[in-house]
């Protein structure tokens, strides 16, 4: 083996050390672990010891973290796990896809080696509860009750499920980890779980197992706050809402949407559900109908209907898969965990009687306390409808599906979605949001859905000063501080000039304290989140906060968390602040007022059919990618040497694209623009919702590509799977274009459900922690294992439109800012031979390590050593930028043989940190890579 494919290997490692989780509690029954590994992955792995750079001792200890399969082609996907002493290494799964015929076909490998060298430990010096007290002390809190042993899975107490300490929303599972660190070695950690009592965040931390020190934490909640978004602002939309029908059919609803398989045999019909039905994305889409039970309620999905679970049938919004009920308070669940445990009751649900008819009146013009019925309606139908659509492609029992009863087939049970409608109605600013928490395999993950601001006040800010711009304009409101009131805040704009590199930005301490102070701070949207922007400029006095756009369009919420904010802000548009900073700059005085009489009535996010099949994507996507007892898999930020890293993730995209494939319609073209919560934000259907530009195919509507994700006026995670997502919808119209569209979501031939097959089966064939690169590879392999790669060209071809094309590169996935793109095809032999050359690292493209340009380590922290193969004889340069361009060193100016290996090293000494890239001109040959130094 050649060295610079040990570093290759070693890289991938370095890659799996930082990130990725394996999370398996000790709770009940876990079928996984009782399954041994197949022999054709073990020797497959011992065969290719050296390929994939271990020794035996590496790999004498793994064990099977879980299995799933892919129904349509019959590969069995394989996610193990690498143990040093029965002590799982934290982020060591690998992935391994094998055929009917026993043929690997894939491998993410994230073992590492030589780990008995590496660990510091073999006994902790804390134990589960001084474990718990030191991460609750991380987060900021103090332990109130009593921890104790609730369960165990050996007596050496390595992985235990502690009481909820008043400290969290579920009972806390803790257990012994070895941490990848920065430096290579591997800490002794417990990792404990905390659902915060404010529901906001549920964590996975891992603190050394001696000293208590943080060593990295992941959260299971994804928010859908839309921060930094280029959301499209209010408008007065009463024209576009819907009021309940006056004549309601009480027929069976047979449209083309409802399941072809036939109605199911059940105890729980008949049943009606009046709320907006699949394809309708909201009331500005379509009318509400009288669905019946027995129609929508997928027989293999859900073979005993939607209201009857593991233990009993409900008459109200409960079952096997969901159980919907409103949560005012915010106040979390309190059920018990356990299968044997005594439910507690949630909040209140609507009762269909022994009829199970869910038919309850609508009238947006009154507040959404007064409909909440039909919202929890709604959303029951909803999720139930978004469980059973994707388990036809393979969301289901053994790949970690949600559900109270897996009817005797693999998985755990027990887990069905607590979906809670108008969740913190009584709380002022909790509003403009939407998450998704998460667990592992058996434990039950949580919805919340919001309500959104209404109908603004047309006053709600006005220039009052000077005449020639004075006048009332649109103004988007924040989800933090306090809100707004009929009495108006008046004063002058001052413009903040703060640290950082771009001070209009006040992503940094406000440098002009004395002007600030006193007035209404202007800060410019961009490179932070909008608390941290606010909360400076409260620190320097202002008394409020006019946030400009970055973008075109209308201003829109503003989303994020801070308790500590105790002044209001707003959202003006670009093309209003460009009028504001002109006079500004011409040292003229602008007055404004702040006001808001909350005129219009709020709007419920849980008609939001796009946002309620986005959050429950994220459990999707979540539980496929590494598989179902994986948590960490796709966080959107990671710790590595003490600086906190946001990653390439495109978990919003997935979740995107599932809600636009549930609500597509016969007659809908590419062109069409189609937005993301047009309904919750108070836009029309034609309205771009709450990304920074509609989806569409149109490069006149939506021309972003994979280089924009470089560019920190893009939001992440939002921003990011934005991105993705636009891909896969070129994607999905091109097999529309050759294959035609099916509305039959459930047992369809079209181009739409093969979209929908290979994303679900890519998802699983993706290695833990991916970048955009690892998605499309993956993608391609479904199409392989599906449809024998007769998509190969269509699906390169979508990819590389939009800049993920046969050159491009993600870099590092767990860092945001150093993606090349590229719009080329691979070669004619590429496709027809289906090759991807997969970061994934399979065995068989292993060999073409040989002609790339490494850097190890990577992420550095001192120096890194730049490691190349000559690819022709004679002048050679390599040299290195910094992420503006600007040369930095030559490391080498030479003549170099053909096929020799060069080594050289590169040192952090009187360097930034940040991305460095370097760049080989060897001949006629080029090659590029980035580095990222953290000091």
């Amino acid at each position: 083996m050649g060295k610079n494919l040990r570093i290759y290997m070693q890289l991938a490692i370095i890659v799996a050390m930082l990130f990725g989780s394996t999370v398996s509690y000790a709770q009940g029954n876990r079928q996984s672990e009782k399954k041994p590994i197949p022999q054709v992955a073990l020797d497959h792995i011992k065969k290719n010891k050296q390929a994939l750079k271990v020794k035996d001792k590496d790999i004498q200890d793994l064990a099977l973290s879980s299995e799933a399969e892919s129904k349509k082609s019959g590969v069995k996907h394989y996610y193990i796990k690498q143990q040093y002493e029965g002590i799982e290494i934290h982020g060591a799964i690998t992935n391994m896809s094998i055929t009917s015929n026993g043929k690997v076909v894939n491998v993410g490998n994230r073992f590492h080696e030589d780990i008995e060298s590496k660990v510091n430990s073999k006994q902790p010096v804390l134990d589960a509860e001084g474990a718990v007290a030191a991460a609750a002390r991380h987060l900021g809190v103090a332990v109130s009750e009593p921890l104790t042993v609730l369960e165990s899975t050996n007596n050496r107490n390595r992985e235990v499920v502690l009481s909820k300490g008043g400290i969290s929303l579920e009972t806390i599972p803790a257990k012994l980890v070895y941490q990848p660190m920065f430096d290579g070695s591997l800490r002794l950690a417990w990792e404990v779980s905390i659902y915060e009592l404010d529901s906001q965040n549920w964590w996975n931390i891992r603190v050394d197992a001696k000293t208590g020190e943080l060593l990295d934490k992941d959260n299971m909640v994804v928010h859908c706050v839309f921060e930094n978004e280029g959301a499209g602002g209010k408008y007065l939309h009463d024209a576009h809402r819907h009021t309940a029908s006056v004549a309601l059919d009480e027929q069976m609803d047979m449209t083309p949407y409802a399941p072809m398989g036939g109605p199911v045999n059940q105890a729980n019909t008949p049943g009606v559900y009046e709320v907006y039905p699949m394809p309708f994305e909201s009331p500005s889409h379509g009318d509400r109908k009288p669905m019946n039970a027995a129609a929508v309620a997928d027989k293999m999905a859900s073979p005993n209907g939607w209201h009857t679970d593991s233990k009993k049938s409900y008459t109200i919004t409960r079952g096997n898969n969901v159980y919907a009920y409103e949560d005012p308070n915010n106040t979390g669940h309190v059920a018990s965990n356990s299968d044997n445990g005594a439910d507690v009751m949630h909040g209140h649900s609507p009762d269909g009687g022994t009829q199970r008819v869910f038919k309850y009146p609508v009238n947006f013009s009154e507040q959404p306390e007064t409909y909440r019925d039909a919202a929890i309606t709604n959303l029951f139908y909803w999720s139930n409808i978004t469980h059973d659509v994707w388990y036809k492609y393979g969301f289901d029992e053994e790949s970690g599906n949600f559900q109270s009863s897996n009817f005797g087939k693999d998985g755990l049970g027990n887990d069905y979605v607590m979906a809670e409608a108008q969740d913190g109605r009584s709380i002022p600013n909790v509003r403009n949001n939407a998450n998704f928490a998460t667990p592992i395999d058996g434990r039950r993950p949580r919805m919340q859905m919001y309500l959104w601001s209404g109908i603004p006040d047309p006053d709600r800010f006005r220039i009052t000063a000077p005449s020639l711009i004075a006048g009332s304009y649109l103004a988007g409101t924040a989800a933090f501080g306090p809100a707004l009131t009929p009495t108006p805040i008046t004063g002058k704009l001052v413009l903040v000039n703060s640290e950082g590199a771009n001070a209009v930005e006040g992503c940094g301490s406000v440098l002009n304290t004395a002007a600030v102070a006193g007035n209404i701070a202007v800060v410019y949207r961009g490179s932070c989140a909008f608390t941290v922007k606010v909360k400076n400029a409260q620190n320097a006095g202002a008394k409020a906060v006019v946030v400009i756009n970055n973008v075109p369009g209308a201003p829109g919420a503003m989303g994020g968390a801070d308790a500590s904010i105790t002044i209001p802000s707003v959202m003006i548009s670009d093309e209003t602040g460009a009028n504001i900073i002109a006079l500004l700059d011409a040292n003229q005085e602008v007055t404004v007022s702040l006001k808001d009489d909350g005129s219009g009535p709020e709007i419920d996010g849980d008609f939001d059919n796009g946002i309620i099949v986005h959050e429950y994507g994220h459990g999707i996507s979540n539980r496929l990618t590494g598989g179902r007892n994986t948590t960490s898999c796709l966080p959107t930020q990671v710790l590595a040497g003490g600086k906190v890293l946001t990653t390439e993730q495109m978990g919003e995209g997935w979740s995107d694209w599932f809600g636009l494939m549930m609500t597509m319609k016969k007659g809908d073209t590419r062109e069409k623009i189609r937005g993301i919560g047009t309904y919750a934000s108070g836009q029309p259907v034609e309205g771009r919702g709450i990304r920074p530009a509609p989806y569409s195919t149109d490069f006149s509507v939506n021309n972003y590509t994979y280089g924009a994700t470089n560019n920190s006026s893009l939001s992440a995670p939002h921003g990011i799977g934005f991105v993705f997502a636009t891909i896969l919808w070129e994607m999905t119209w091109d097999l529309i274009d050759k294959y035609g569209f099916d509305p039959d979501l459930y047992n369809g031939n079209g181009g739409n459900n093969m979209a929908m097959q290979l994303v679900i089966d890519g998802l699983k064939l993706q290695p833990c922690y991916p970048g955009f690169v690892d998605g499309r590879d993956a993608i391609l392999l479904a199409d392989q294992l599906n449809y024998g790669g007769a998509n190969q060209e269509l699906i390169w071809s979508a990819f590389a439109r939009r800049g993920v094309g046969y050159s491009a590169s993600q870099g590092l996935s767990y860092f945001r800012f150093d993606q090349k793109e590229a719009y080329d095809m691979p070669p004619a032999a590429v496709i027809a031979g289906g090759s991807t050359a997969s970061p994934a690292l399979t065995v068989s493209e292993i060999s073409k390590a040989d002609e790339m340009v490494l850097s190890y380590p990577n992420p550095f922290s001192e120096s890194t050593t730049i490691s190349f193969k000559a690819k022709e004889a004679g002048h050679t340069l390599l040299k290195v930028y910094d992420i503006t361009g600007r040369e930095v060193e030559t490391l080498f100016d030479g003549v170099v043989e053909i096929g020799n290996t060069y080594t050289y090293s590169f040192k952090a000494s009187e360097k930034k940190s940040g991305v460095y890239m370097y760049k080989l001109v060897n001949g006629s040959t080029t090659r590029s890579g980035t580095m990222l130094l953290i000091k």
